[in-house]
């Protein structure tokens, strides 16, 4: 099964003023579709899920506010690049976005499963390779 490895994509802004004293709240932006239960909305529609937990811990920890912000995928990670978020939590590496932001450790690892109904599907039909894989939608 392929592995999925989701990492911080931390502007590089942010990370040349880390040990200085922070006036303003940094901005994590979060992308659009959801992933619970890594990223969610409890019953009060408040952002929730266990990255947004440690995002929320970390920063605490260290006394720096943070603010929380929802956008489609591209757009936190424009906003990265233009300086206008500090932090895009669930990101998986990709070497043209290290030329202009940095990567924590993973913060978490998934494995892809497929669920389906016996009845409706043949063995036959399941995507057995990453390149068969891309042919299909998934979903969470």
């Amino acid at each position: 099964m392929r592995h999925i490895t989701a990492a911080i994509l931390l502007n590089i802004a942010f990370i040349q003023s880390a040990f200085a004293v922070h006036e303003k709240p940094l901005t994590v932006c979060w992308e659009a579709n959801l992933k619970p239960p890594y990223l969610q909305f409890d019953e009060n529609n408040t952002l929730s899920g266990i990255a947004v937990d440690w995002i929320e811990h970390i920063f605490q920890a260290q006394q720096i506010a943070i603010v929380h912000v929802i956008k489609p995928w591209k757009r936190c990670l424009q906003d990265v690049k233009l300086g206008k978020a500090d932090i895009v939590p669930n990101s998986s590496f990709k070497l043209n976005r290290s030329e202009y932001a940095l990567y924590s450790r993973p913060i978490y690892t998934t494995r892809l499963k497929f669920f389906y109904l016996e009845n409706k599907i043949k063995d036959s039909q399941i995507p057995v390779s990453y390149t068969h894989l891309r042919a299909h939608e998934t979903r969470g």
